[in-house]
């Protein structure tokens, strides 16, 4: 036994090293990473032999090499985002997304247009590319921004467009690949004859022309045929017994789903061949016309069971119609919004999805999708989005009224507002994220897929929807809806508990109960997330034996060893094994600095992320989530990576101190903390909070580097520097720049130059001088703005002026002065290094009319937080919250109501007698951040009501607009044309559109963003020699071709003083601040 056991240990050994020298790509068969691909978007958990990246096909013949060597089996991966566990197991998880992403040729001449392309590029960066043809590829899942071809052959996907554009499947041409056995295969449609040849050609008997369905060999015949015994000709022979049996033919008819449901995903996809050509005896008129037979139609939905996909061939359409719109009709209950989907059908809308109460009430909470929720009225147990595309306005806009009208008539719904325009998209955004918005249910008990599937025909959802419902009271359980009505299917997901033996021992005997009811009615039991390990098990219920015999036979032919995915669709484990909660389940509680009891601790915040996949959109797509990764497009540089790792770590039994796990860091160093998986995550994860908590934890058993407390006591060492001259300070750090770039490990980049003089002096000395001096007076002063002791870029910004030029005569439209205080924070960053800023804001806000004071805080405690080191910033922002307030003895109206209000309300509730505005986002939304989670009870009480009178100048200057107090005319120096970026965190945490409204005021054309990309510097990341390529790569992916677009006479404004840095080091441009093209306007 024990000789057994080392001759297969070097026989596998030997196999590895053979793999490693022949494979082009990249291997890794660490703990970490087999630990990243246990999971994907499902509730399954089971460790990888290893992942692999493939580079071309070459490798992939390898692997399956090694696999048929070494018996262990592969699963294709594309982003991970499957709902059914379909791509969890023991076997080398082969990821193609990282590189096998090619769009390989577009055909747009062909009788019907096509595009090849590799089975790692992602949906909608497809059609981005396809748009400019007038082209695109529409099964469209909620997860397009981030689902590959590849993944969305094997699940056979669709979305919400289904009822006009059909399925996956529909689109493929032509697939080629590789067979387990490591033969090459081509899938493309064959007519009756082309299908006789092809036999001919594989050297299997087949009888005349006309007469496919007799005389056949027998079955024991198969796979001993002594011309031919490849893979290829063992498939076709099987098939071609099964499918021209006319018994098997009317016993599939009626196995599978009834034909009038269009999404069926369940099993292999038999039927469907039965009806092409070769064995189709019905199609006799050119009506009735049977399609070409094509292999590529069971491909489609065989979960990568069958065959591992190399390219795909895919028909395209014409874009749709360019007039779109949406009606949002509301209703008071679920069975209402099902009935009133009937009515709608008969308007032939492009999709018509729902969301329930639970989606709607997650909103509220999340920072993204709460801005777009403002078209909802009430609180609605069930919102009905119906599309249209229509060729024209009028078209579009009377189908609207009719069915707004019929809808509000005779289907009960109680609001039914039409949305067009950007409008239009918002119950979409809120409908796509629908899936990561239901994680944000704080607690244990989440709302799960495992029963989340079922289609039936759509005049039977309202009363199927009952009787699942009914079926789950029997279980105790409640439900979300949402999804795909207007094609019979909705995503109906039970809420339960699975870290407890009850919870996993229940959902079993849910799904066996869903699993009879989907067959009463004959339905699928999975409409498009396929069968994975969630539903597999049922398939012999579903079908009876004699036809899940049959799907064991194909597999058996396709792959008789079980080396593409086992255990899918076929020889299914217990659908409620392998979870990824196991029993008992282990949720320990930590002590933090952060507070992180809204989410019931670290643990759970961190179990928050489903794995839904956000993360993972490429720089093609919208949004800023997640610069590290779409610079790497690598699944360990993912946020979702960052949560599975620290889940994983925090919740290891086994692990004394799980922070002291060194692990844990590769996996979380490139994250820059850019905050935008706090808002753009559906689950709104915030890794940049993790890992700041966990480095914390990590520091107290090892000590950071040098270079980390130089940077994150940089504002202390540059106040106590303040003594120091600025030109001698500028020089000794050019004198000393190569030895510190030794010592630190710092990258080429050189620091910016200190200011000539720190804001906080100037300005402080200028109050003190001239308290009563008119503030315009300071328009024409020099001594505030020449605080760099260095020469800059000038930018080629042209003002145009429109009204009278510039003088010392106030303005006949200045505002009354507000009676509110203003205090000004000059924070950190601009303080020492770009002081010009911050005396800009107070030029800009004095000159407008309003009274500022200097806030007594210059530093916000960001780069501590940045660094890890939580106990230092938990005591700064202590120290800021006493002097915060200590200013309210500055205000004795407000100390009067506090004390006449202490007893009937919280004084939380009072607003505060002055606002806080700033202008470094980094430095100033820690205020509405992390500062009000590093402290607890009535200092965090506090903490949140200094954040609700926390301003970015250009959020302040949006206010006072929408309150009428500052209005156009009073820029009358309008800026010809403004292109602007918006610092990451502002992004994240300020409104949409803050930036666009307030430099709408200043120019002669609309802003021009320069989008949402990140310009990778991330205060000191880019900064450290280890991650200078990885920012520059993450600038010029989205913000430095945006700005190269850019007219030369484009006034550039930046938000972030990185940015501005980033920016004038990799461009011609040299970006000002959001006040600087405010106070050259005025």
């Amino acid at each position: 036994m024990i000789m057994k056991t080392k001759t297969h240990t070097a026989s596998y050994n030997q196999a590895l090293r053979r793999l490693r020298d022949s494979f082009s790509g990249e291997l890794d068969f660490s703990a970490t990473t087999k630990l990243l691909y246990a999971t994907d978007a499902s509730i399954y958990k089971e460790m990888p032999r290893g992942v692999a990246f493939p580079k071309n096909n070459e490798d992939i013949k390898a692997l399956l090499h090694f696999a048929n060597t070494t018996q262990i089996p592969l699963i294709a991966r594309g982003s991970g985002t499957s709902l059914a566990g379909q791509v969890v197991g023991a076997a080398i998880v082969v990821d193609v997304s990282l590189h096998m992403n090619a769009i390989l040729e577009l055909n747009k001449t062909h009788t019907t247009p096509f595009v090849r392309v590799q089975p790692g590029v992602i949906r909608d960066d497809l059609n981005t590319y396809l748009k400019p043809h007038g082209l695109f590829f529409p099964p469209e899942t909620a997860s397009a921004s981030r689902a590959t071809i590849g993944g969305m052959i094997g699940n056979n996907s669709t979305g919400a467009n289904s009822i006009t554009y059909g399925t996956t499947r529909d689109y493929i041409l032509a697939l080629k690949g590789y067979l387990a056995d490591g033969s090459p295969v081509i899938c493309q449609p064959l007519s009756a004859t082309e299908y006789q040849k092809k036999l001919a050609h594989l050297g299997i008997n087949t009888p005349p022309k006309g007469h496919l369905n007799h005389h056949l060999l027998p079955p024991e015949q198969i796979h001993h045929n002594n011309n031919n015994n490849t893979r290829e000709a063992i498939i076709y022979k099987t098939l071609t017994k099964i499918l021209s049996d006319q018994k098997i033919q009317n016993d599939l008819e009626t196995a599978f789903p009834h034909p009038a449901i269009m999404r069926r995903n369940t099993g292999y996809a038999l039927d469907l061949l039965g009806k092409t050509e070769p064995f189709n005896k019905n199609s006799t008129s050119k009506s009735q016309m049977a399609a070409p037979f094509n292999l590529a139609t069971l491909i489609a939905g065989s979960e990568g069971t069958l065959m591992f996909i190399t390219e795909a061939t895919l028909k395209l359409v014409n874009l749709p119609a360019p007039c779109y719109g949406v009606i949002a009709a509301h209703f008071n209950s679920i069975d209402d919004s099902l009935h009133a989907n009937i009515l709608a059908l008969k308007y032939k809308p492009n999709a018509s999805e729902l969301i329930d109460h639970y989606i709607i009430e997650c909103t509220e909470k999340n920072l993204e999708q709460r801005y777009n929720r403002d078209f909802i009225k009430g609180r609605p147990k069930a919102i009905l989005i119906i599309a249209f595309n229509r060729s024209t306005t009028d078209t579009l806009n009377k189908t609207l009224s009719e069915l707004q009208s019929t809808l509000l008539r005779e289907g009960n719904a109680y609001h039914a507002p039409i949305l067009t325009g950007t409008a239009a998209h918002k119950p979409w955004n809120i409908r796509k994220a629908g899936l990561g918005l239901l994680s944000n249910i704080v607690g244990d008990a989440k709302p799960i897929a495992v029963v989340e599937d079922a289609a039936v025909r759509v005049t039977q959802l309202p009363q199927f929807v009952a009787d699942f419902n009914s079926t789950l009271k029997q279980h105790h359980f409640s439900c979300v809806h949402y999804a795909h009505a207007g094609a019979g299917e909705l995503h109906l997901r039970p809420i339960v508990n699975i870290k407890e033996p009850s919870g996993q021992a229940t959902i079993y005997n849910l799904a066996k109960d869903i699993a009879a009811l989907v067959k009463s009615y004959r339905g699928s039991l999975s409409g498009e997330h396929g069968d994975g390990r969630s539903r597999s098990e049922f398939i012999p219920f579903l079908f009876g034996a004699d036809i899940y015999k049959l799907f064991q036979t194909i597999k058996t032919a396709f792959d008789p060893h079980h080396l593409l995915n086992p255990h899918k669709i076929t020889n299914a484990p217990k659908m409620n094994s392998n979870l990824r909660y196991h029993i008992p389940d282990h949720t320990p509680a930590y002590e933090t600095y952060f507070d992180f009891s809204p989410y019931q601790g670290i643990v759970r915040l961190a179990e928050m992320c489903n794995g839904s996949g956000e993360c993972r959109r490429s720089h093609l797509s919208e949004g800023l989530m997640c610069p590290s990764f779409m610079a790497t497009r690598d699944e360990r540089h993912t946020t979702r990576a960052r949560a599975n790792i620290l889940r994983e770590t925090l919740k290891n039994p086994s692990l004394v101190n799980p922070f002291t796990n060194k692990n844990v860091l590769p996996v979380l160093d490139l994250c820059l903390s850019c905050k935008g998986c706090k808002t753009q995550c559906p689950s709104s994860v915030d890794i940049s909070m993790l890992k700041a908590e966990y480095l914390a934890h990590y520091y107290k058993k090892h000590t950071p580097s040098l270079r980390t407390k130089l940077f994150a006591y940089l504002p202390l060492f540059s106040h106590y520097g303040t003594f120091i001259p600025a030109p001698v300070k500028n020089t000794v750090l050019a004198w000393t720049h190569l030895v510190l770039k030794r010592l630190l490990k710092l990258s080429d980049k050189k620091f910016p130059a200190f200011s000539h003089r720190t804001a906080f002096s100037l300005l402080k000395s200028h109050m003190a001088t001239a308290p009563n001096r008119p503030s315009l007076r300071l328009h024409t002063s020099s001594s505030l703005l020449e605080t760099k002791t260095h020469p800059t870029k000038s930018h080629t910004s042209t003002i145009t002026t429109h009204t009278k030029a510039k003088n010392n005569t106030p303005h006949p439209s200045k505002p009354t002065t507000p009676t509110q205080t203003l205090y000004l924070f000059i924070d950190e960053f601009t303080n020492y290094f770009a002081s010009e800023v911050c005396n800009y804001a107070y030029l800009v806000l004095t000159q407008l009319g309003y009274s500022v004071k200097l806030l007594p805080i210059t530093n916000s405690g960001r780069t501590f937080i940045s660094a890890g080191l939580l106990n230092q910033a938990q005591r700064l922002t202590q120290q800021n919250l006493k002097q915060l307030q200590s200013l309210l003895t500055k205000h004795p109206a407000h100390l009067d109501a506090t004390q006449t209000t202490a007893k009937a309300h919280s004084n939380s509730d009072l607003p505060l007698p002055f606002s806080i505005i700033g202008v470094e986002p980094s430095a100033l939304l820690t205020f509405r951040d992390e500062a009000i989670s590093l402290v607890r009870g009535e200092k965090q009480l506090f903490a949140k009501k200094i954040a609700r009178h926390t301003y970015l100048l250009e959020e302040f200057l949006v206010r006072e607009l929408e309150a009428g107090r500052i209005h156009r005319s009073m820029f009358p120096t309008q800026h010809k044309s403004i292109a602007y970026h918006t610092h990451c965190h502002a992004q994240s945490l300020s409104k949409p559109n803050t930036m666009f409204r307030i430099l709408e005021l200043i120019s002669a054309t609309p802003p021009q963003s320069l989008g949402q990309g990140c310009c990778g510097m991330a205060g000191t990341f880019g900064y450290e020699r280890e991650h200078a390529a990885l920012a520059k790569k993450i600038a010029q992916l989205r913000l430095i071709p945006a700005l190269k677009r850019t007219h030369p006479e484009t006034l550039v404004v930046a938000s972030g003083f990185s940015c501005r840095d980033q920016i004038s080091a990799l461009t011609s441009s040299q970006p000002v601040s959001v006040a600087e093209a405010c106070f050259k306007a005025l």
